[in-house]
This record gives structure tokens, C-alpha cells and sequence, in this order.
């Protein structure tokens, strides 16, 4: 007698077909951005956190972000952008 041809990604366990058992696709965590906000005297806090897809969009926002910071000083205040590692 032959036997039925059968998909390789459906198995059978008595009368009910499931899905093979194949190793999970890895989940992917987005990509955390700190906004930080520096003043003098004050210290330094988390403003706002962004998140993303990659880390190649992270740090291209990152490198964005920070190009606006140019003084040769450092300013009483200012913010920054950094990724989360």
C-alpha cells in the first residue's frame, strides 16, 4: 500500500497533524535610544527613551541628534542621544 506524500513541516500524532518542532525564530528586541538632559549644577537625567528596529537606525538617529552639538565648550545645558547597550 503506499503511503500518502505528506509536507515536511506537518507531522502526524494519532489522528490530529501539528506542526514540526523546529527551532524558534529569535525574537528581536528593539533598539533603545537615551535622550539625555545635561545642565550644570543639576547633574543629568533620562528625558525621553526611543526605540528602534536596529541598531543600525539607532545609531544613524544617535549621530543625527548629536551633530547639533558643536559648541567647543560645554554648555550649561544641552542634550544628547546614546544607545542602550
Amino acid at each position: 500500500m503506499p503511503r500518502s506524500k505528506r509536507s515536511p513541516e506537518v507531522t502526524t500524532v494519532g489522528t490530529r497533524p501539528r506542526e514540526s518542532l523546529k527551532a524558534p525564530k529569535p525574537e528581536t528586541r528593539p533598539v533603545k535610544v537615551y535622550i539625555i538632559e545635561s545642565e550644570r549644577g543639576w547633574g543629568q537625567k533620562i528625558d525621553e527613551v526611543k526605540e528602534f528596529d536596529t541598531l543600525e537606525l539607532a545609531e544613524t538617529f544617535v549621530t543625527e541628534y548629536n551633530s547639533h552639538n558643536t559648541e567647543e565648550t560645554v554648555p550649561d545645558w544641552y542634550m544628547r542621544a546614546e544607545v542602550v547597550r
